[in-house]
């Protein structure tokens, strides 16, 4: 069975056009080759031939040009619903957990370089980069309580991530001997 085809007349700018909808097809296609008329009731009844020519009535053609419009319409308003949500969710508590979950990770992971530093002998190049990579963390986290909403549970469990590693890293600065 071959697509239902009907035609409509429209306004594109300033010039009236015929446009075609196809049954079950969201939205409207001009059809630029059967060129612009002078009046939008030349194009309408340019339309009407054509539906006539396809073995439509008046009605049927309507229904399908109907059809096209509010399958268009309801299309547009999804997808206006889908952006709205993903902005949510993008604003949303899930995103500050997630937020949270990482920072949590990295001062954890922090608290572990500092103690591999700690528990085996690394060459000065090594506990260097083991220090240096546990500030890095400390840094990022400091950095994202002061940007980011957090709820208070996951400040409180941040702030305390940040300072048992910042405990941890002045524990594992390699000391000054006193000068003489």
């Amino acid at each position: 069975m071959a697509a239902q085809l009907a035609f409509t007349a429209i306004f594109s700018g300033d010039e009236a056009v015929l446009a075609r909808a196809v049954a079950g097809l969201p939205g409207l296609a001009i059809d630029r080759h059967l060129g612009a008329f002078a009046t939008w009731t030349q194009a309408n009844e340019c339309a009407r031939r054509l539906n006539e020519g396809l073995g439509l009535s008046a009605s049927e053609s309507r229904s399908i040009v109907t059809d096209a419009i509010l399958t268009a319409q309801k299309l547009i308003r999804e997808c206006q619903a889908l952006r709205q949500k993903s902005t949510q969710l993008l604003q949303g508590a899930g995103t500050k957990r997630v937020h949270c979950e990482f920072l949590l990770a990295e001062l954890h992971l922090g608290l572990t370089l500092c103690e591999s530093a700690f528990a085996c002998s690394p060459t000065a190049d090594q506990l260097e980069y083991l220090l240096r990579n546990a500030r890095r963390a400390l840094s990022t986290a400091k950095s994202a309580i002061g940007g980011f909403d957090f709820a208070a549970e996951h400040r409180s469990q941040i702030a305390e991530g940040i300072e048992r590693l910042q405990n941890a890293l002045e524990e594992s600065a390699p000391q000054e001997s006193p000068a003489f």
